[in-house]
């Protein structure tokens, strides 16, 4: 735990001291009276402030989806141990960061009572600044109860990670392909491999008994099929993302990569939501193809630049990746990369677009920040 005096505190006892030498050169018992009075407030203080904020126990709550830039709210739930009638009140949590932004100070929440044997809720405002993984941890619980003289602190254990996903704008002329036309994305219930995985469910009669996760289905006590996705089932897009950039690459350069993935990002909420499969290929990897919107936005959420000497996009022998006979979108950090990609990838139906030219802002357009988050 940490001690402390607020300016209150201070203030009361620096009181306490000049009352204490008028008494000892007066020799009043009525400023000695006041004095002890003072100081016992001070002791009483430390001491509830201390019980306050021992027993606490507490969990976050987090959204579904956090987007970067935009303010969303925490839920907090605390609970404290102890007796079931006792009641203790003014609390605060203050929760850090990491990485941390510019207003991690303002990441407070408080509790004007929490009685024990019970979860209260409240909540604080935060924002992710940038895409990419987040970690919220060193919650530090705070009391000045009852009189707000003394200030106690505790560190509680409480970590918790989140992604957030990269903005999305506003979409006024989407690519024009001829879609291949073809049946609904499907689950391949007997499908043993080339599938991407979906989820789990119970296992049936008539599944194939190879799709089963035993290490879950013995810890469930009940038999777990996994659920894979036929990739040759889903009418696809590709999604190409021109992450490399040299070592010294300038601040612009860097603005106009985050600017190609929200693109990117928005392109995935539109052909997610007309059951389209989408596939991701980039400087350093690939994800098969998916409807799977928030996977497919987690995955961008964590691409980073690549450097200039490990791009697999270029027609190098042995490192290109290899695109699939599906349309391809290709976002460029630079637009003389257009030609170059389009000749290291013959016979692909690709459309080119690179941030801050023309044609990439009538296509596209970065919507506005969110100023506050709903409660």
């Amino acid at each position: 735990m940490r001690f402390g005096l607020t300016s209150g505190g201070r203030v009361c006892l620096g009181l306490a001291a000049v009352l204490a030498a008028a008494a000892y050169n007066a020799d009043l018992n009525l400023l000695y009276l006041m004095t002890a009075t003072l100081l016992v407030a001070l002791a009483f203080s430390f001491v509830f402030a201390a019980r306050a904020v021992s027993g606490v126990r507490m969990r976050r709550e987090l959204p579904d989806e956090i987007t970067a830039g935009i303010p969303f709210r925490v839920r907090v739930w605390l609970e404290r141990e102890g007796r079931r009638f006792a009641r203790w009140g003014t609390l605060s949590i203050e929760d850090q960061m990491t990485p941390p932004w510019r207003g991690a100070g303002e990441m407070l929440c408080f509790f004007s009572d929490v009685p024990a044997k019970q979860a209260i809720l409240s909540s604080y405002r935060a924002i992710a600044p940038r895409r990419g993984e987040y970690q919220l941890k060193c919650v530090r619980v705070v009391s000045r109860f009852p009189f707000g003289l003394a200030s106690v602190s505790r560190k509680v254990k409480a970590e918790d990670t989140f992604v957030a996903f990269p903005r999305r704008g506003r979409l006024f002329r989407p690519p024009r392909f001829t879609l291949p036309t073809g049946p609904a994305p499907r689950q391949a219930r007997h499908l043993e491999h080339g599938g991407e995985f979906r989820s789990l469910r119970d296992f049936q009669p008539g599944d194939n008994p190879r799709l089963i996760n035993w290490r879950i289905s013995a810890k469930r006590g009940v038999l777990q099929l996994k659920e894979v996705e036929d990739p040759a089932a889903l009418d696809r897009i590709t999604i190409l993302l021109d992450t490399a950039l040299p070592k010294d690459a300038s601040p612009e350069a860097l603005d106009r990569l985050e600017l190609g993935i929200s693109f990117a990002a928005t392109l995935v909420e539109y052909y997610t939501r007309l059951a389209q499969g989408v596939s991701l290929v980039w400087s350093a990897g690939r994800m098969a193809p998916s409807t799977d919107r928030l996977h497919l936005l987690r995955r961008l959420a964590l691409i980073g630049p690549a450097d200039e000497g490990e791009d697999a996009l270029r027609e190098t022998e042995g490192r290109r990746v290899p695109l699939a006979r599906s349309p391809v979108i290709a976002i460029l950090c630079e637009p003389t990369r257009a030609i170059e990609i389009l000749a290291a990838h013959p016979g692909t139906r690709m459309i080119c677009y690179s941030p801050g030219t023309p044609e990439f802002d009538s296509a596209f357009r970065l919507g506005p920040v969110a100023a506050e988050a709903k409660p």
